[in-house]
């Protein structure tokens, strides 16, 4: 199930396994804006240490929650579920730059903080530690998509890759959900792959889908 799938009305929870590794909650990109950023980003910037990011794998996280058991998180889960969450925030990608700062070694596209959107991580770190979840909470919360990360031993900087964004990939999601990180080696480099665990409409999106016949 590509980590973009969006569930028809209802929350989709798939669980098998006894313990996950790598579990953050998160919003995904979806095709339009994904591919406007993927465009954007490879045409402007060249650097032969880059490793990108699948365009398939952009997403804004929400919290990290690192390795848990099942029992963790079917708990949570359910706890989603059955609450109404927060407004769907409006996601407007606003530059690339470096991050976490002007050294890092991350790609990224800036997301604009809004009230909702920070709304939605701080509703989503209380239903976690309610459920027993140790969630680390930044003081300030930076809402970010990760295109690309800097082989730290190239010991070549970032050329050009600073630019403000047009505000045409800005999305407002139809759900956010729970996924984990799947590692990889390809080519002699770790990768990752995202797999959805859980995905829940918000709230509004499902009013707005009650009246069609057709599915998303």
């Amino acid at each position: 199930m590509p980590m973009s799938q969006r569930p028809d009305c209802k929350p989709f929870i798939n669980l098998s396994q006894a313990s996950y590794s790598r579990v953050f909650a998160a919003i995904t990109v979806p095709d339009g804006p994904r591919e406007l950023l993927w465009q954007t980003v490879r045409q402007r910037v060249e650097h032969p240490h880059l490793r990108w990011t699948a365009p398939e794998n952009f997403h804004i996280t929400l919290a990290f929650m690192g390795n848990l058991e099942q029992h963790q998180l079917s708990g949570l889960c359910r706890d989603i579920a059955a609450c109404t969450p927060p407004e769907a925030p409006v996601i407007k990608p606003q530059h690339i730059g470096r991050f976490p700062g002007p050294q890092g070694h991350i790609l990224a596209a800036h997301i604009q903080r809004n009230g909702l959107l920070i709304e939605l991580h701080h509703w989503i770190v209380q239903r976690a530690r309610l459920n027993g979840i140790d969630v680390l909470e930044e003081e300030q919360y930076l809402p970010h998509i990760t295109l690309a990360r800097l082989d730290k031993h190239s010991g070549r900087p970032f050329a050009g890759t600073e630019m403000l964004l047009d505000g045409s990939a800005t999305f407002t999601p139809s759900n956010f959900g729970i996924f984990r990180g799947v590692r990889s080696r390809r080519e002699d480099q770790t990768r990752y792959h995202y797999e959805p665990l859980a995905l829940f409409p918000f709230a509004d999106s499902t009013s707005a889908n009650a009246g069609s016949s057709s599915g998303n």
